[in-house]
């Protein structure tokens, strides 16, 4: 279909790395300085779902002074909820990794 894929693994280091541990952290940080100008209203279907997990999830600050989200297995452990996969799926709809690496599926 002539589509770019970039991988992203929400493990992998941050682009502001003095700033977040990891990707995971870095997107649910941005996003929250721009959630104003994207608005809601294209995923009005799942903004319950969006709003209750990104509001569910706690953060902290790690051992360098760098905010971290909480982790997938404890997030789901401390408050028995499922995966925040709709939440993760909207965070990656705007997050730009620093160097993209294209994935080429037919060729």
């Amino acid at each position: 279909r002539g589509l770019d894929v970039v991988p992203v693994n929400f493990a992998q280091g941050a682009k502001a790395s003095d700033k977040y541990p990891n990707a995971a952290s870095e997107m649910w940080f941005d996003f929250a300085d721009i959630i104003g100008a994207v608005g809601m209203e294209s995923v009005a279907k799942f903004k319950n779902e969006i709003v209750g997990e990104m509001a569910s999830r706690q953060w902290e600050f790690d051992a360098k002074g760098r905010r971290k989200v909480q982790n997938k297995d404890d997030y789901k452990s401390a408050t028995g909820n499922r995966s925040p996969d709709i939440a993760d799926s909207l965070l990656l709809c705007f997050y730009e990794p620093k160097s993209p690496k294209k994935v080429s599926w037919w060729g």
